[in-house]
């Protein structure tokens, strides 16, 4: 899903979607669970999710992640029009990364 526009609150980011965009996708959560998630806002550090499992690891209740942005493996942080409009353009392929720190096995 792509969100329609986005509204600033101080130094938080909410982003919108339309309401059918929104009910197909809750239906189908908690029907089949395997929808995955939707970034729902972010600030100056985290990105923010809801959202479901995935075909892998289907999971029927609502999820809420908050992921970090690090420079180093995301790159440069695009801004909330730039976001949006980069996911509107076509594209042939894509990648993701994600690293994932514990910090408790980090001070051992």
């Amino acid at each position: 899903m792509i969100p329609i526009k986005h509204t600033q609150e101080g130094e938080r980011v909410i982003y919108h979607y339309t309401f059918k965009q929104l009910r197909d996708f809750l239906t189908h959560g908690f029907r089949e669970g395997n929808n995955g998630m939707i970034l729902i806002g972010e600030d100056k550090r985290f990105f923010y999710y809801k959202g479901f499992g995935t075909i892998e690891n289907p999971r029927k209740n609502v999820l809420s992640l908050s992921m970090e942005h690090d420079p180093f493996f995301d790159g440069k942080r695009l801004s909330p029009e730039n976001y949006i409009s980069f996911l509107k353009e076509p594209k042939e392929t894509s990648s993701t990364r994600m690293a994932i720190w514990d910090a408790k096995t980090m001070n051992n």
